[in-house]
């Protein structure tokens, strides 16, 4: 999933940013 994910980022699907940004943060609170 995860490869599928960086694929759709290299495409510049800003959904998809999102969601990455929203789940980096739940994963690493502190950032």
């Amino acid at each position: 999933m995860g490869r599928i994910l960086e694929m759709d980022l290299d495409l510049g699907n800003p959904l998809l940013k999102k969601k990455l940004k929203n789940l980096q943060r739940l994963r690493n609170p502190s950032v």
